[in-house]
């Protein structure tokens, strides 16, 4: 019956086609006025991205209209952007844009070249043309301790990947990334590749680096390691194919076939991501992909639009050992029902065997529905699960990969153990938005080809919850003035009954959580060209077991993990532009609180200065911090030379707030909500007895 299933499920493909167009207007001054256009009205929020804003870090939200959203962006002459929409979460591609490029995960970026479109050639020439990506950094870091401000190591590092996309050939299109080099700055405070306390001195280290540089020098910016084991060529010191993708394009299909370290086409239904862009197809550097994509003549239907891919794979363990298969198909009925299915299956591991034993197959159901100001979603998830037999009658129970579910039962004593739901309804107009949900996750219901951990989120759980879980949330603001929006977002969790039935008994520990925020525009109140914006997160329990250490008090059925508060202020004149400051109250970490500010100021001709400043107390009786006072600054400059970089310079006491890794880029704060995600890093925490100095590069093409 499980193979019917899977068989089944694969062809049973039937998302919606959203138009978006941007038009391009050349002004007086010679810069170029862009404006995007987004299409569809039923969203309720849109936002775009790009490398113009730093991807999703400073997303732009977009203007509703009638008839869809709109953004107008002024840039100066040679500019060319890269940008996606955010529409109610779901990154979505601009079917429409003039250009497309390749993402790099397995999807497309719009394009828009505005001398091109400006100056009134219009689209991009037609025929086939491959197109130049770079993400390059290099960058020094000296790094030290804190207290004595002795110097303990020095680092270089280097990473570069190179990418062309594009159509070699009409209708036959082609992707493919070279790993230059890949080399993480080893300054940390604990070793570095030029010098190092006690393990490598100055002379040693620079005699290597110049060593190297002359004679093998790809062999030392990819930092210097060998291995005889062909998997794991990712790792050397030389220069691999990261990522090869080749297709061809037609109006009824389009097939893509990828291999190495290829990133799944993503995917999401009604807010959950149910392919992960993040999840290769072989971080062994081995495993693929082939995929079926529905093409646009087969796409309208009578009564709606239907989009479909069926994508068979050899990534269900995520190192390309498994074979596997996703299928999904979204058919739309306009506005009263838009309908979602999704089937992954995880096979056997060698091809005489692929459908021997199906160890696991999803099975994903969404729906959504406008019905005048209410929209309803709803997704809905089942596990099935498979075993192998040694012949012995010993059962060797499946583990998914990437996922936060451990060894599974083939038959668990209840259904719901396998199951995962989220339904909620919204009601919104111009001057107030309203939703309330409930979600449910069984004590093993998993989703294949999303990660849990990895990279640094946690799309499982963040999207289903916890194991054997189930919430009540909601999500309400509104607009009290036209200067000033209020909201506040809560959700009551409790543990899910074990007897396939929802208990909301009072024996039950709850535990409630509520988010209010606002949002105040100081222009409309008073002609002040800025807004300010803040939150607060509030914790509570009902059983006096769970009850919190907190800074309310040893035993509180009460705790405030976080208080954000932001200011934004822009300016007209030549010399600054702008500045943002944020003050955070940060009581997340179970030994030390935080206090901190920090902030942007932006200036003329693309000069940045990011600053701030902490303070970490003891809390819930922690031992006090041995620094208890950090404080950073950084720069950053646009150059006009060797294709543009941004040249940055950053000095951190005591305290980063940026990405730990040059491949995560390093000049961007990296936050969750205000908070900077990195104090919740056990790995990056270790910085607030460090100092160090960064000067480097990045290009990003």
């Amino acid at each position: 019956m499980k193979k019917l299933f899977a068989f089944i499920s694969v062809f049973l493909m039937l998302s919606v086609s959203i138009f978006a167009d941007v038009s391009v207007k050349k002004l007086d001054n010679g810069k170029y006025e862009v404006t995007f256009f987004y299409g569809n009205p039923r969203a309720a929020e849109v936002v775009i991205a790009g490398d113009f804003t730093n991807w999703q870090n400073g997303a732009e939200p977009m203007t509703k209209t009638d008839k869809g959203w709109t953004y107008t962006k002024v840039v100066p002459a040679g500019t060319t952007m890269k940008y996606k929409f955010i529409s109610d979460g779901n990154w979505t591609a601009d079917i429409k844009a003039p250009d497309t490029i390749d993402d790099g995960f397995g999807g497309l970026n719009g394009l828009v070249d505005v001398d091109a479109l400006g100056g009134g050639n219009g689209a991009a020439a037609a025929g086939p043309k491959i197109k130049f990506q770079t993400w390059s950094m290099t960058e020094i870091q000296a790094s030290g301790n804190a207290k004595t401000m002795e110097m303990t190591d020095v680092g270089l590092g280097v990473v570069s990947y190179l990418k062309f996309s594009g159509e070699v050939l009409p209708k036959l299109p082609v992707y493919f990334e070279i790993a230059a080099f890949e080399q993480n700055r080893e300054g940390d405070g604990t070793k570095g590749n030029i010098y190092s306390k006690g393990t490598l001195d100055a002379a040693t280290g620079l005699y290597n680096f110049g060593m190297d540089m002359l004679f093998d020098p790809i062999y030392w910016l990819g930092g210097q390691k060998s291995s005889d084991d062909p998997k794991s060529v990712g790792a050397t010191g030389y220069g691999y194919l990261g990522h090869f993708k080749v297709g061809l394009s037609s109006d009824y299909v389009n097939w893509t076939a990828a291999v190495k370290y290829a990133k799944l086409p993503p995917h999401s239904i009604n807010g959950w991501v149910t392919v992960d862009k993040e999840w290769e197809a072989g971080y062994d550097a081995i495993g693929g992909y082939s995929a079926f994509e529905l093409g646009s003549k087969l796409q309208q239907l009578p009564f709606g639009t239907l989009t479909a891919s069926v994508i068979p794979n050899r990534s269900a363990d995520r190192a390309g050992n498994q074979y596997g298969m996703i299928a999904w198909c979204n058919l739309n009925l306009g506005q009263p029902a838009v309908i979602d299915f999704q089937y992954n299956g995880a096979y056997g591991k060698t091809y005489d065997h692929i459908f021997d034993t199906i160890m696991e197959e999803d099975f994903i159901v969404g729906y959504k529905g406008q019905f005048g100001d209410i929209g309803v979603k709803a997704n809905y998830l089942i596990n099935l699960y498979g075993s192998t037999d040694n012949g012995a009658g010993n059962k060797k129970y499946y583990r998914p990969a990437g996922s936060d579910v451990g060894a599974v039962t083939e038959d668990p004593n209840s259904l719901v153990d396998n199951m995962a739901a989220n339904a909620s309804a919204t009601y919104a107009n111009d001057d107030l938005s309203a939703t309330l949900g409930f979600r449910m996750r069984g004590a093993q219901a998993n989703m294949m080809y999303v990660e849990e951990g990895a990279d640094d989120h946690y799309n499982i759980s963040d999207q289903l919850g916890s194991l054997n879980r189930m919430r009540i949330y909601g999500d309400v603001n509104g607009n009290v003035t036209t200067a000033l929006n209020i909201g506040v977002a809560p959700y009551a969790e409790t543990t899910l009954n074990k007897d396939a039935k929802l208990s909301f008994s009072s024996a039950e520990t709850w535990k409630i959580y509520a988010k209010p925020y606002f949002a105040l525009d100081l222009d409309e109140l008073a002609y002040i060209p800025a807004k300010l914006e803040g939150y607060a997160e509030v914790k509570a329990v009902t059983n006096e077991a769970d009850a919190f250490t907190s800074v309310l008090g040893t035993g509180s059925y009460f705790d405030l993990p976080t208080v954000g508060l932001k200011y934004t202020h822009t300016f007209s004149n030549d010399i600054v532009k702008g500045f943002d400051a944020t003050y955070v109250f940060d009581n997340t970490n179970s030994e030390q609180l935080f206090n901190y500010v920090y902030g942007t100021v932006e200036f003329a001709k693309d000069y940045k200065v990011q600053l701030g400043c902490g303070l970490r107390t003891a809390n819930n009786g922690g031992a006090e911090p041995t620094n208890p006072f950090g404080f950073f600054v950084g720069a950053t400059k646009k150059l006009p030379v060797l294709y543009k970089p941004t040249a940055y310079v950053q000095f951190l006491y005591a305290m980063c707030p940026y990405n730990k890794n040059l491949s995560d880029g390093p000049t961007a704060f990296k936050l969750d909500d205000y908070k900077f995600y990195s104090y919740t890093d056990e790995a990056v925490k270790t910085f607030a007895d460090s100092y160090a100095l960064r000067l480097g590069l990045q290009w990003d093409l």
